[in-house]
């Protein structure tokens, strides 16, 4: 059952539970993926009197293009982030899709939200997370989908809405989210992982960031990359075909002692995953005596249904991980290698040669 599960979650079907008492739609509520989370938290900087954001010696000063995965919300709703910072200047887009796990198909938009804001003031960098301040431009809100318009109507804060009209929700509190009118100051926060990785506050009741008291939480799920780079990944070769998962790289299960990690491929069919599940100690493990629970899954689909091979099903083969960096809080990535045998079912086995992950711990 937990290999399907896992199954299930790589593969962007899993569901996130939020505060909206109707959980088969989501808007950016207090814990859904958009959270308030970085698609209102407008985002990126610049390098200002700080020395600019990123940690000494990394190149850059987060200009550029940053998006997150496309996120499951909850049932039918995806969520994906795109930031461009152009002269320190950051313009956020969050855009939410119904039915489409891919976030692509533009006849599926359901929900745009835009932030713009400027004059970015970062704290102490060797603090992790660091605060955030920065000014509001402009806030609006674009609702196509009338059946999400009805969510957010009862739910948002900032309702009723208007049906595919871009509205102006500055002076309002929107999902938790505080928009100040144009000029104000919001207070948030910023962790940066690398020069290809950072994540923002992840607004909630009572951490609207309205006053610096009131600042959220980094939640590391919601990674903003670099465009062209990568949050993670996991791959090897089986049977021979390299298959490279970089989608969605996440860590559904989480132990003191063991942990469980999975990525995909592109989300769109065929999808590939990979997930693995082993100890979170520096070392290298053969699956079956390894003092937590080790495996390998590949899954993929065919005729439209997920198909697993895993070592459970491997007539007696066995499988290796070895971990080569611990990631021992949120925010840290998990590193190492595999290789096995996974079987299909049917009694053959697949060879996985040369694998190698990096996933960032996400809870």
């Amino acid at each position: 059952m937990l290999r399907y599960v896992s199954l299930a979650s790589a593969f962007g079907l899993a569901l996130v539970v939020l505060s909206c008492t109707d959980e088969s739609a989501s808007g950016p509520g207090p814990d859904g993926p958009d959270g308030g989370s970085s698609s209102n938290t407008g985002d990126g900087g610049t390098p200002g009197t700080d020395g600019g954001i990123l940690p000494p010696g990394a190149n850059g000063d987060l200009e550029g293009t940053w998006i997150t995965n496309c996120v499951p919300e909850a049932a039918k709703w995806f969520g994906k982030f795109k930031l461009v910072i152009t002269n320190g200047v950051a313009t956020s887009t969050y855009v939410q899709y119904k039915s489409d796990s891919s976030c692509t198909d533009d006849s599926k938009i359901a929900v745009e939200w835009g932030v713009v804001t400027k004059d970015w003031t970062v704290g102490d960098r060797a603090t992790k997370p660091t605060t955030l301040d920065r000014t509001m431009e402009t806030d609006t809100i674009k609702i196509t989908d009338s059946e999400l318009k009805g969510i957010w109507d009862q739910q948002s804060g900032c309702g009723p809405h208007a049906l595919g009209v871009a509205e102006d929700v500055r002076g309002k509190t929107c999902w938790n989210q505080y928009a100040p009118a144009a000029g104000g100051r919001v207070y948030d926060v910023i962790e940066i992982f690398d020069e290809n990785n950072f994540s923002l506050g992840v607004h909630r009741p009572g951490q609207t960031g309205q006053t610096p008291e009131t600042r959220p939480q980094v939640d590391p799920r919601y990674v903003f990359t670099k465009e062209g780079a990568e949050s993670g990944f996991i791959e090897a070769s089986i049977d021979g075909e390299l298959v490279r998962a970089n989608q969605r790289p996440a860590t559904p299960s989480v132990g003191d002692d063991g942990i469980e990690i999975s990525a995909a491929t592109p989300a769109m069919p065929p999808w590939k995953t990979w997930v693995l599940s082993m100890p979170r100690a520096v070392g290298q493990y053969t699956c079956k005596t390894a003092p937590w629970p080790s495996f390998i899954n590949y899954g993929f689909t065919q005729d439209n249904l997920p198909v697993l091979w895993d070592t459970e099903q491997s007539g007696g083969n066995d499988c290796s991980i070895t971990v080569t960096k611990a990631a021992t809080g949120r925010g840290d990535t998990i590193e190492g290698t595999f290789s096995g045998v996974v079987g299909d079912g049917k009694g053959n086995g697949h060879n996985v040669t040369n694998g190698s992950f990096k996933v960032r711990l996400t809870q």
